[in-house]
């Protein structure tokens, strides 16, 4: 039995069993954290410019992001992926380096809209095989590895999540959903393409959530696909190794899902445990930003490259993984780090200077800790010399120290400039989402929501 079959075979033994309370709840609170990043991405330069893209080669149709959930169905799965991929407020799975919900969220709620017969209850099993896909790719190719080769794990591993996931709402059968995700696997692409904005990226990743999409209906169709080709001979492909044993290894009680990660605001996660600390250390009353001696941020090796910038960012993208400015931000500006679209970038005098006196370096005893956690450690020196530390091991949001509902809906509302009122409507359709009507009932707001984006 080939690799894709065997993985096939895992997925239908999660699909079969019950769904524990406590794992519908994390699902959910994701479905509603990524509608957030949905209905914040949407009305960015990234999505507007896909959209135009989207009508100029579809005709004069209505483009996905006007027409709802209920728009063409390839292209609503991409333009929604990267509408939420762009948004750098979706959630990761730390230990793979995916960001799932991005992709699998998207692929299930607009596949759910085309198919009068599903449930809130298919949604949300779909969803989890979905994310046990793409989770066990990422794992399987050391995602946190090869990220730092020029390969983005997202993109890599998203075809082959879309496919489980659409696979699973259309009810295909164990040997289906293995050419599933053997088409998926063959037209998968990983290159971390950067640009800036529009940046074509997200566009990426939103492409491999429909070529997913695609490969499932093909196989419901009886196409067939190369089932031996995921596994080491996939991996040379791309120049990687890839861990057989971690696709394909029997499923217990706790899901992938489980073990997700949220962003409690915009940016780059390497980048978010340290701005925690800072943050805590900032409530001390000795401590004035503007008066601090020295700053050191400690944290593993793998990353600090990545966030260690001589220069205050000169755009969005850069403002991401910039973590003096994202320091700068917490210090004078905070409430602009739940600001996605960052049209402008409030840099000023009190933020170079800051920026000046903050060393990043390699914290050792951190080391170990990655990638399963993504710590930091930073250290203050403030105005009479005192010293004042912080280690965060666990940064707001990860599975460890989970946003409730209540934290959720503040973010979504922040993210998102929807109403009080409208996102406290969304998240109790999301939390009814497996009862009967569920499922009409969110994508009824859902679609809402995206028309009043665009009245």
């Amino acid at each position: 039995m080939t690799v894709t079959e065997r993985l096939a075979e895992c997925l239908a033994e999660i699909g079969a069993s019950a769904v524990s309370e406590t794992l519908r709840d994390t699902v959910i609170r994701h479905l509603f954290d990524t509608l957030g990043a949905i209905l914040a991405g949407l009305p960015l330069q990234e999505s507007t410019a896909l959209a135009a893209a989207l009508a100029d080669m579809n005709g004069p149709a209505l483009p996905p992001g006007q027409s709802g959930l209920r728009g063409p169905l390839g292209p609503t799965i991409l333009q929604f992926c990267a509408a939420a991929r762009s948004t750098e407020v979706d959630d990761i799975h730390l230990a793979s380096c995916i960001t799932p919900s991005s992709i699998i969220v998207p692929s299930a709620l607009a596949t759910a809209a085309h198919l009068p017969q599903a449930s809130g209850a298919q949604v949300i099993a779909a969803c989890i095989a979905g994310y046990e896909a793409i989770i066990r790719l990422g794992l399987a190719i050391n995602g946190p590895g090869i990220l730092y080769q020029g390969l983005w794990p997202t993109y890599l591993c998203a075809s082959l999540g879309s496919a489980a996931t659409v696979g699973s709402l259309l009810g295909l059968t164990t040997a289906q959903t293995a050419q599933a995700l053997a088409i998926a696997s063959a037209m998968a692409g990983g290159a971390n393409a950067r640009s800036d904005s529009p940046c074509a990226k997200w566009l990426m990743a939103g492409t491999a959530a429909q070529i997913g999409a695609v490969s499932a209906f093909a196989a419901r169709r009886g196409f067939l696909g190369d089932l031996g080709l995921l596994g080491a001979r996939w991996g040379k492909l791309f120049g990687i190794q890839i861990d057989e044993d971690v696709l394909t290894q029997a499923p217990d009680e706790r899901r992938h899902a489980a073990s997700l990660a949220m962003k409690p605001w915009c940016g780059a996660r390497q980048t978010m445990a340290a701005v925690a600390g800072f943050q805590r250390l900032l409530k001390h009353p000795a401590i004035e930003p503007e008066t601090l001696r020295d700053i050191t941020v400690e944290v593993p090796k793998a990353y600090l490259g990545m966030i260690d910038r001589k220069a205050l960012p000169n755009s969005r993208q850069e403002s991401f993984a910039d973590l003096r400015y994202q320091f700068a931000l917490a210090a004078f500006a905070p409430d602009r780090l739940m600001d996605v679209a960052r049209e402008s970038l409030p840099i000023d005098g009190r933020f170079t200077a800051l920026a000046g006196k903050i060393r990043i370096r390699h914290g050792a005893d951190l080391d170990a800790h990655y990638p399963r956690h993504w710590p930091a450690t930073v250290t203050l020196i403030d105005s009479s010399g005192a010293s004042h530390r912080e280690t965060v091991l666990h940064a707001p949001g990860d599975a460890e120290q989970p946003l409730g509902w209540s934290e959720l809906a503040t973010k979504f509302a922040r993210v998102s400039g929807r109403s009080q009122a409208s996102v406290a409507e969304l998240a109790a359709a999301c939390q009814g989402l497996h009862k009967a009507n569920g499922l009409p009932a969110l994508l009824s707001l859902v679609d809402r929501e995206i028309a009043g984006l665009n009245s």
